[in-house]
């Protein structure tokens, strides 16, 4: 009998989980993007900024780790290393957070961010499909760059983007403006 109470319990507590996120988390997003667009700017300004001192700490924790890396050895280092990494990847993520606030506020759609990636890079390198070519990030005299699946990769450098970071580059603009630019 308490066997099948708990399994009544389970069922009903997966069903109201069911119910929570396909009713009531919409609800709840929706509620907060209509409170962010009354907000507005002030918003906006408060979380880069919330998000800029962020970056500040955790690039403050990875210069510690780097400086401790030189220290360490055996396992230590593997650790110390990890922590470097997920570092890495913390300070881009909140980079890329920043990057997505504000290019809502340039009118930059993830539509048109999916067009620009989706947009050849051959024809903005100038790449015929034969070999590799010269890379665009480095000065070299023997081409070491590779496009496949329309993304460029440097085997010398390891340089590595899609065709925004592509255009980025070689005409020295921002994300915004290289997005705006391969439509």
């Amino acid at each position: 009998m308490l066997e099948s109470i708990d399994n009544n319990r389970t069922e009903i507590l997966a069903e109201l989980e069911k119910e929570y996120y396909a009713v009531e988390m919409p609800k709840i997003r929706m509620a907060i993007s209509e409170l962010i667009k009354e907000i507005g700017d002030e918003f906006k300004e408060n979380r880069i900024e919330f998000l800029e001192n962020e970056i500040k700490e955790l690039k403050t924790k990875l210069t510690a780790e780097n400086i401790r890396y030189g220290f360490t050895d055996g396992l230590g280092k593997k650790i110390v290393r990890e922590n470097i990494y997920n570092l890495e990847k913390e300070i881009k993520r909140k980079t890329m957070h920043i990057m997505a606030i504000k290019n809502e506020s340039q009118k930059i759609t993830q539509e048109m961010i999916a067009r620009a990636r989706e947009y050849p890079i051959a024809d903005i390198v100038g790449y015929k499909g034969k070999g590799n070519i010269l890379c665009i990030a480095h000065k070299e005299k023997h081409p070491s760059m590779t496009i496949k699946n329309n993304y460029a990769y440097c085997f010398s450098c390891h340089w590595h983007g899609d065709a925004i970071a592509c255009y980025m580059l070689i005409h020295n603009v921002s994300f915004v403006e290289a997005v705006k630019a391969l439509q």
